[in-house]
């Protein structure tokens, strides 16, 4: 009988991979992703070439396999610890897998076979744990899932603009702090009077819309409306509103219809990025800002392996996506000012997850280590990390405006307000149309704020939505004739069907009880 070739190392790490994926369906398109497969894999792949080359090559291999499964599947065992209660210190455990890992190799070297049969068996685990997660990806696919990619961007819409020379339009900066609540949220429910960051942008001449809720509660859907000026109801009729797939919307913000139009009136386009992978890079930009950040389906497989805790322990960013965040935001806000010295005209798109978690920033700017954090209430780690990120945009604008040599355009958004108190005890499951009227405006009030230079304030009216911003934009400085959409607000029914829509405007307009205009703001919601 032939002898087996050892290919179980390189099978069982695939295998690894494709769990992943399984395990993210219609978050992940192979397009956006196999180029992290193959930087991967080809490591993986080198190394078994070597095994198979050497003297004993069945033992290495073995060996192999057994330091692969045992270095990732590390961070689920220890997920599955926590969510047990088992609070195992990262010492122990990683102990426990060296002694594994001890007792295993000696087991392997001692054996007094040739490993021939031990090899077949392993090649065909290996193989059946290919198939599990390869048939759940079939399975996807076969009931419309989006596989390698979704290339439908929102249609370009009847724009008729004045012919303005380039050098006389300002320089555009749509900077959106993810999650930042609305005033009344931040006083009702979080103890906050944010009164002082929003005199401060009046003061600099913002007109703050004081009463904007966004159209959407979730990031893609919001920003894939206010990036291409529109709703998005086609996405439920295509993909449909069964549909459990992410991918359509994530396309939308890559190619949408703002940056196509502003590029189309000679501006340069500049994307500052995030650790999230829909907005990490954008490949129609001219110029992507980020710190150092690999594609989310890596750090998704190395936060799994041994090597987070470790970093984590030593402090290595590298190996620490709250140390690399903590390290983000300020590099982002130093190098926005930056972009005012082009002397070019410039849309910068800048989204910054922040006041969203994760919770690594004291209100001083100060890094808040994970045990910190684990240990304060939601409240005041957000509120913290809101009060941070008020010094910084406020350095950051006094900056821009200083290194302007012409009043640019500035945009702060919110894109969804911050979770309300009892959504995480449903979590995917969660149903919206059962929220109540107060959960929904938390989640959707947001900051609104606009500096736009020579525009009458009137025209930025209380409830304008983010459907709305640049439709205002263009037809004040470009002179396009867009008419202004009802700002309305669409709730999916959970997090996984995003498309199946139901208004919740009517919920939005309703009078606020007495009890909740009474309530005592320190107090707000119970954790």
């Amino acid at each position: 009988m032939t002898r087996p070739l050892a290919l179980h190392p390189v099978l069982f790490f695939l295998a690894i991979v494709l769990f992943f994926c399984a395990h993210n369906p219609g978050r992940l398109s192979l397009q956006e992703n196999w180029q992290p497969m193959a930087w991967l894999l080809m490591p993986m792949l080198v190394i078994e070439a070597v095994v198979l080359r050497m003297r004993r090559a069945r033992t290495a291999a073995v060996l192999l396999s057994l330091f692969v499964v045992l270095f990732f599947s590390y961070g689920q065992v220890f997920d599955v610890m926590q969510d047990w209660g088992w609070r195992v210190p990262h010492s122990i455990l990683m102990a426990a897998w060296a002694a594994l890992f001890t007792l295993g190799t000696r087991a392997t070297l001692r054996a007094k076979s040739d490993l021939v049969n031990f090899t077949r068996v392993l090649n065909f685990v290996s193989l059946v744990l290919i198939a599990v997660p390869g048939a759940r990806i079939a399975a996807h696919t076969m009931e419309g899932g989006v596989l390698w990619s979704w290339s439908r961007p929102a249609p370009d819409l009847p724009m008729s603009a004045g012919n303005a020379e380039a050098q006389s339009r300002p320089d555009i900066y749509y900077v959106i702090l993810d999650r930042y609540a609305s005033e009344g949220t931040l006083r009702a429910s979080y103890g906050l009077d944010n009164s002082e960051f929003l005199q401060f942008l009046r003061g600099k001449g913002f007109v703050v819309a004081s009463n904007s809720y966004s159209n959407y509660p979730k990031t893609a859907l919001s920003l894939a409306s206010s990036l291409n000026m529109d709703y998005i109801d086609d996405l439920s009729s295509d993909p449909g509103r069964e549909s459990s797939d992410w991918v359509p919307v994530h396309s939308r913000l890559r190619d949408y219809r703002v940056w196509r139009f502003l590029k189309s009136r000679g501006y340069t386009f500049v994307h500052f990025g995030t650790r999230w992978e829909p907005t990490r890079i954008n490949p129609n930009a001219d110029v992507n800002v980020n710190v150092f950040t690999p594609p989310e389906m890596i750090w998704a497989l190395a936060g799994q392996t041994m090597l987070h805790p470790i970093g984590t322990e030593l402090g290595i960013g590298l190996f620490d996506q709250r140390v690399l965040e903590w390290e983000r935001i300020p590099h982002q806000l130093e190098k926005l000012p930056e972009v005012a010295r082009d002397p070019r005209p410039t849309f910068s798109f800048v989204h910054l997850l922040i006041p969203h978690g994760p919770y690594v920033f004291e209100r001083d700017g100060s890094f808040l280590s994970e045990e910190t954090a684990n240990q304060r209430s939601r409240r005041e780690n957000y509120r913290n990390q809101l009060l941070y990120a008020n010094r910084k945009v406020r350095e950051a604008i006094e900056r821009l405006l200083a290194a302007s040599p012409a009043p640019p355009v500035i945009i702060l958004q919110g894109d969804e307000g911050p979770i309300p108190i009892g959504y995480p005890r449903e979590g995917l499951k969660f149903h919206w149309e059962a929220a109540t009227d107060a959960e929904l405006r938390e989640k959707a009030g947001i900051l609104n704020a606009y500096y736009l230079p020579g525009i009458k304030s009137e025209r930025i009216y209380p409830t304008i939505s983010p459907v709305n911003t640049f439709r205002l934009v263009f037809n004040e400085y470009f002179h396009t004739e867009l008419p202004m959409l009802p700002d309305e607000h669409y709730f999916p029914r959970d997090d996984r069907h995003p498309y199946d829509f139901f208004s919740a405007t009517g919920r939005m307009k309703r009078p606020i009880p007495q009890t909740l205009l009474s309530r005592n703001p320190a107090q707000g919601h119970p954790e």
